[in-house]
């Protein structure tokens, strides 16, 4: 043995010291019963054999030791069984040797591959005999990836043995995460199968992440909802945690960037976990349920933000650890919080139940095969993307069940209003007191309903090269929706503002004539949409009377014929291009009035030409409904606007109260107020 090494003086003494007491060890267990591995015996087609129970460990703790050192007959004797069905030594800082003996018993000369399945190993060294010593290959995550013996994600070293022949396989593994080495032996033919397969698993998972991506991603765009832009943001990380996991992204992403296939693990767990907070936030609103729960998710997005940087700082070892401890206690609270959303009876919560079930036990399947301590299996193998696949589904599917509940409940509460009301005037009905209460009402309907009258525009501005067209159809006597025009002459331009009260009878034709008001005060921006909305909306919420309304408020430049369009809930502004009889639609982001202190509008900038149409109306025309869950909708008025553009407006109007009657089934007016204005441009 070699004791002695030119690491100057205090290295050799405590290296001789180590190694002294490795000896005496020695001469203690060599006489004692310790029993040796059994032998792998293979034939000529192996398939995956397990070779890690076989196999037999030594823990070098100062990693000081030599393969001549390692497998001398003393040193042979402090190897220990491996006790579980692969090795798995969790974080620790030792080198850990391996002994693992193999005998081909078949007639023939095999060629072999030993596969290691973790492909998070730092620096995995193979040791082959040849003649009186070793053939030595080194391989993992720390060198290039092209450097590999065989260009695959996980580790693969290419033996022979021959026939009837008996070697002994010595490796020594390093890694600052945890040491973790499944073993295998496969023969070439069956490996190739294996890869085929697998790459029909992984293929398979990418393709859901892509698709799920692209979808959410084009949702959001169109939505303007942060739950889709947190979803498509949780999907990219988790995917490239994933990607890591099984070497994917190594092989193919970035395979001679060693600092970065390292390092983007812990700082892709921290990045997804920012996600993951906020959508599941988000998307159970979960202030709602528990305050507490929520602030406390709401304090771990700051948290795993900061942990990005953390691997920028310290080591892996070190990074990897923290990252994993935070992500446990993250993951932990984030499932009590679904549990509690669950336990209250929200729909919404049993996919985020069974998607994180799915995720929590995927996981822990495939770290106990990870570890040894589960049968290689197709479950166990491939539970990670299993888990992960169920989980990125059942959150779509609960993106896509958020918006269904949206829309049943806003349709059970007009519904219960209906019945309401309907009860309510058959109550009327039934005393000679209740009838003469309710003359008086209408009376009182009637009053509110010319008042309503007299704050609409008397008359339509007349405009050189502009013609205007407005139809208004309140539902009863009082209506809910407003417009009004400004023409300032000196700059040729012309804005027309309409919005719609929620509710009817008198408290929204009050609020109308509030919003009349509000609009006039400050109608001195009246060239800047954006500004104009958000300065109505300050002057309701101040009024603190619980109401809200949609509007939308269209700036028309007629000299540089340049439109500006802003909008608060309101439904998108249509425009009709008469050169490509094309229609396009415009649906700026903005939160409906009297909701929240800033409305958060956006501007959109649209050009014009002669010919084109402005449409702006209210929903009372796409709210139009058939039964509960039939309305006519956005997209059906879109085709109908394209379909009658070039008719003149009087006709026009005339051909889509026609088809609302024929959808809706109802002669006799409509459930709601209908406003419909076009400007042509001349």
């Amino acid at each position: 043995m070699k004791y002695f090494r030119n690491y100057g003086t205090n290295n050799i003494i405590v290296n001789f010291s180590i190694k002294y007491l490795y000896f005496l060890f020695a001469i203690i267990i060599f006489f004692s019963d310790i029993s040796a591995q059994d032998t792998l015996n293979i034939t000529s087609e192996p398939d995956g054999l397990n070779l890690g129970k076989h196999c037999e460990y030594l823990l070098d703790e100062d990693g000081v030791f030599e393969i001549d050192e390692i497998s001398s007959k003393i040193m042979r004797q402090l190897f220990r069984p491996i006790s579980r069905n692969q090795p798995g030594f969790g974080y620790t800082n030792s080198a850990v040797w391996l002994f693992c003996p193999l005998k081909n018993i078949s007639m023939d000369s095999i060629s072999l591959y030993l596969e290691v399945s973790y492909p998070l190993l730092d620096d995995i060294r193979m040791f082959l005999p040849k003649g009186k010593g070793f053939q030595e290959i080194r391989t993992g995550d720390s060198y290039p990836f092209l450097q590999r013996p065989v260009a695959y994600r996980n580790f693969l070293f290419p033996m022979e043995i021959k026939s009837q022949e008996e070697i002994s396989v010595y490796l020594r593994i390093t890694n600052k995460g945890a040491v973790i080495s499944p073993l295998y032996i496969w023969s070439e033919k069956n490996l190739i199968k294996k890869i085929s397969s697998e790459n029909i698993f992984i293929g398979l998972f990418i393709g859901i992440c892509i698709v799920m991506i692209l979808y959410n991603l084009f949702v959001y765009t169109f939505f303007k909802e942060l739950h889709y832009l947190f979803y498509v943001l949780f999907l990219v990380g988790w995917s490239s945690i994933i990607l890591t996991i099984t070497g994917i992204s190594f092989q193919y992403l970035w395979p001679n960037s060693i600092w970065w296939g390292n390092y983007n693990f812990p700082i892709m767990i921290f990045f997804t976990s920012v996600w993951a907070l906020l959508f599941t936030r988000a998307i159970l609103s979960l202030k709602d349920y528990s305050p507490l729960l929520n602030k406390i998710l709401y304090y771990m997005v700051y948290v795993s933000a900061l942990g990005i940087g953390i691997p920028f700082i310290l080591d892996y070892a070190l990074s990897i650890r923290i990252s994993l401890s935070v992500i446990a206690v993250e993951l932990t609270t984030i499932y009590i919080s679904v549990i509690l959303v669950f336990i209250k009876n929200k729909r919404i919560s049993k996919y985020f139940l069974i998607a994180w079930s799915g995720f929590f036990i995927g996981v822990l399947i495939y770290q106990l095969h990870s570890f040894g301590w589960l049968a290689t299996g197709i479950l166990s193998t491939w539970s990670i993307l299993i888990g992960a696949s169920i989980a990125i589904i059942l959150f779509a599917l609960a993106l896509a069940d958020r918006i269904n509940t949206i829309r049943e409940e806003k349709e059970k509460a007009q519904e219960e209003v209906i019945q309401m009301q309907k009860v309510a005037i058959e109550n009327i009905k039934t005393t000679q007191k209740q009838q003469e209460q309710l003359v008086a009402m209408n009376q009182e309907l009637k009053i509110a309903g010319e008042i309503h009258q007299s704050i609409l525009p008397q008359f339509i501005p007349d405009i050189k090269n502009v013609r205007i067209h407005v139809s208004y159809i309140p539902m009863a006597e009082i209506g809910g929706d407003i417009y009004e025009f400004i023409h300032d002459k000196e700059s040729n331009s012309l804005g027309i503002f309409v919005a719609d009260v929620t509710g009817h009878g008198i408290p929204a034709a009050l609020l109308s004539s509030i919003m009349k008001a509000t609009f006039t005060f400050h109608k001195k921006l009246y060239n800047k949409p954006d500004r104009l909305l958000k300065e109505i909306n300050s002057t309701i919420i101040s009024m603190e009377n619980n109401q809200m309304v949609s509007a939308g408020y269209l700036y028309l430049d007629l000299k540089s014929r340049i439109a500006y369009y802003a909008n608060s809930g309101h439904p998108p502004l249509l425009v009709w291009r008469k050169k490509s009889n094309t229609i396009e639609s415009f649906y700026p982001e903005g939160k409906i009035i009297g909701w929240v202190e800033d409305t958060n509008n956006k501007l959109e900038t649209i050009p014009f030409q002669k010919g084109d149409k402005f449409y702006l109306y209210t929903d009372g025309i796409t709210d139009v409904r058939k039964n509960v869950s039939d309305i006519w909708g956005d997209e059906n008025f879109k085709r109908f606007v394209l379909d009658h553009a070039s008719l003149q407006e009087e006709d026009m109007i005339q051909e889509l109260l026609q088809t609302l009657k024929n959808y809706s089934g109802r002669e006799n007016g409509f459930e709601d107020d209908l406003t419909f204005i076009v400007i042509e441009i001349l």
